[in-house]
């Protein structure tokens, strides 16, 4: 497949060697830098949506001169070449180590890393956040409620269009085009790799609580952990009963089981149903240990 060819070749070169301030694990994650392994995820999100999207893709003009790429826009092509072949960063950050692309990426990255400057609100909460296009993104998620982007196969709505190519992939196609270099794993987002990477392979748990010894795998989990073990803060409430939780996925969940009562997970192997992931991560579990029905 062109898209694991691709990715696979990609991260043999770079993944290994992310770093962790670097992670763009969350939809709503500010850290949108343009490093070689943020590049290598937005060639992610291209080459999902060449294959779920069919023809309707403007012309791919511009091609690398080392490399089978290529792009409809000749901005993309040069950081290509800047990220994949030549390794340029030629814009340093003066208060560490970071070397960005682009000089856009590079006031981002003091912004979010540094400065802690959010110069864009939001008009309905106290959200803030780096970019202008993060704050579209977190009103409709948050507030407007609005998902203008929806499955060509299923009632599934969602924010942005990468997630509904992501879904396509993931509930429809079945399909998890990359792949460890290391192992036989497989996900759908080169994120999930890193982390997969980090934890089996590297063995290390980078990210520390400054309360207590508990170390995690990912940043996103110490802020879980401290919420739920320190701060004992749930800043999620469900609009329809007292239920509160540390996550909005937790939200979105309860909400899809508990009160509209779908199961949109089903088992790959039977006709079990289910409205929670974990549920359903359990039964397959009971499948290989050959307890499942």
């Amino acid at each position: 497949m062109l898209i694991h060819s691709f990715l696979s070749a990609t991260y043999f070169l770079y993944l290994l060697s992310v770093d962790s301030d670097e992670d763009t694990e969350s939809e709503d994650d500010e850290e949108d830098f343009y490093t070689a392994a943020e590049y290598i995820k937005q060639q992610e999100r291209i080459l999902i949506l060449n294959a779920a999207s069919g023809p309707n893709i403007k012309e791919k003009i511009y091609s690398c001169h080392l490399c089978d790429f290529r792009s409809a826009y000749a901005s993309a092509l040069k950081k290509h070449i800047m990220a994949l072949h030549t390794k340029e960063k030629p814009h340093p950050c003066s208060q560490c180590d970071y070397k960005a692309i682009s000089s856009n990426h590079l006031k981002r990255h003091v912004m979010f890393q540094h400065t802690k400057e959010r110069p864009y609100p939001c008009p309905h909460c106290e959200y803030r956040a780096v970019q202008a296009d993060h704050i579209k993104r977190h009103i409709m998620s948050q507030h407007s409620k609005e998902k203008p982007h929806q499955c060509p196969q299923c009632e599934y709505r969602a924010v942005q269009a990468d997630h509904i190519k992501r879904h396509v992939l993931v509930h429809h196609k079945h399909e998890k085009p990359l792949q460890c270099p290391q192992c036989e794993f497989r996900a759908v987002q080169s994120s999930t790799i890193k982390v997969h990477i980090t934890a089996v392979h590297k063995k290390e748990k980078p990210f520390k609580c400054p309360d207590c010894e508990y170390r995690a795998v990912q940043k996103g989990h110490i802020q879980t952990h401290i919420m739920v073990h320190h701060s004992k803060e749930k800043p999620f409430k469900c609009p329809q009963c007292e239920y509160r939780a540390v996550q909005s996925g937790h939200i979105k969940a309860h909400l899809s089981a508990f009160h509209l009562k779908e199961k949109p997970h089903q088992c790959p192997k039977c006709e079990f149903r289910t409205g929670y992931v974990n549920s359903l991560k359990q039964h397959i579990a009971r499948h290989r240990s050959g307890l499942a029905p």
